[in-house]
Formats: structure tokens, C-alpha cells, sequence
């Protein structure tokens, strides 16, 4: 934004090699590699840069989301377990162990 452009550019391909496996850094690192290039008129390289951060970034999201939903379902499993056991139905609790093992 202080119209060093190329520096900015050059900083952010150094850092994506030095970056973790963390996905939602290397996001980050490819909206901002894309963000500069469109800045220099590098329409086709930001778009795929921009389009890998969209990728990762919706990938984390959806674990994001899968993990709530296992806590959840953890939730139900737990649940139904102790409503056959009440229940003295062991057939149903074996059912509920094998969707969801513990974990």
C-alpha cells in the first residue's frame, strides 16, 4: 500500500517457503501474493493465487465444521448409549458402537 509493490511480492513468495503445512496460513500467504499481483496487473497469476487461498481457506472451514459436528455426534452417541443400557437393550448399544466408536 506505500507503492513498494514488488517488495511486498517478494516478501510473500519468501514466506511462503518458510511457512508450516498449516493450510489457513498458506491461505493467507496466497490472498496476499494474489492481492499484490492484481495490484500489479498480474491478472492471471493473482487469480490463481487468490483461487488456492479460496480453496484452503474453505477447506479449513469445512473441518472446522466437520469437528463441531463429530463433537456433537459424540454428544448423541453418549446419549443413546446410556438410554439402551437403561434400557437393557445391549443389541442397540452394539448398533451405536459400531456408527460412531469411541474416539
Amino acid at each position: 500500500m506505500a507503492g513498494r509493490l514488488e517488495g511486498a511480492l517478494g516478501v510473500f513468495q519468501e514466506g511462503a517457503g518458510l511457512l508450516s503445512e498449516d493450510p489457513l496460513a498458506r491461505s493467507a500467504n496466497h490472498y496476499e501474493q494474489g492481492y499484490v499481483l492484481f495490484l500489479l496487473g498480474e491478472k492471471e497469476e493473482s487469480r490463481q493465487h487468490l483461487e488456492a487461498a479460496l480453496a484452503l481457506a474453505e477447506a479449513v472451514a469445512h473441518r472446522g465444521l466437520m469437528e463441531w459436528h463429530l463433537e456433537a455426534a459424540r454428544a448423541h452417541r453418549r446419549e443413546a448409549l446410556r438410554l439402551f443400557q437403561e434400557a437393557q437393550e445391549p443389541k442397540g448399544a452394539e448398533e451405536v458402537e459400531r456408527l460412531l466408536p469411541q474416539g
